[in-house]
């Protein structure tokens, strides 16, 4: 896993009519356990317009961004994301990719969190939830420093990856749904290893 190299992150302060996602795209569809494949109306693979007719408030600025390596067009936006049950303001960070959706990125920026006790309950939460929703996956790499600073690296039997992270200083909490053609792409850069 390559998170300090790969992801590259871009805060900004978007101005945009929240949207509320329950759950932030971690239901797992009980036909195809443990399909990675982003959350309504982000799902890896869609065609840019497609997104755009879904979501017209997208719009270019500071937003979380996975990777530089790749030329991508990128949108976001600002919207309201629950974990477990609380609802926060995240930063939603789209990159399109040969005209695809390929990354999906939702953060949860210190900013989104009334004290250190909110964000280590809401992050022992999410990762939680993670584990659960996608106990399934192909692949699997954790690293757990504490209850609330851990990293979670999955992928699903397609190569779609999800990868998931809170951090203490600042307090963010962040999760990356990579489309596969994507993950491939990066990975076969020179230079690149064996991570995304």
């Amino acid at each position: 896993m390559k998170i300090a190299r790969s992801f590259v992150m871009l805060l900004g302060f978007a101005l945009v009519f929240p949207l509320a996602i329950p759950g932030a795209g971690l239901e797992v569809s009980p036909q195809r356990p443990a399909v990675i494949n982003g959350f309504w109306p982000y799902i890896l693979g869609t065609e840019i317009r497609t997104v755009f007719r879904a979501d017209p408030e997208l719009t270019r600025g500071n937003y979380p961004l996975w990777a530089r390596e790749i030329f991508t067009y990128q949108y976001g936006r600002s919207l309201v994301a629950s974990i477990g049950g609380v609802t926060y303001i995240a930063l939603l960070g789209l990159q399109f990719w040969q005209g695809r959706l390929a990354a999906v990125i939702l953060q949860w920026p210190a900013s989104s969190f009334g004290s250190e006790y909110e964000w280590r309950k809401a992050a022992a939460s999410f990762r939680n939830r993670i584990a659960v929703a996608y106990a399934g996956a192909a692949q699997k790499r954790f690293a757990l420093t504490s209850q609330s600073v851990w990293s979670i690296d999955l992928a699903d039997a397609e190569g779609n990856a999800l990868v998931a992270w809170s951090i203490d200083r600042p307090y963010v909490i962040s999760v990356a749904h990579l489309w596969a053609p994507y993950v491939r792409a990066l990975e076969s850069l020179p230079g690149s290893g064996s991570g995304y």
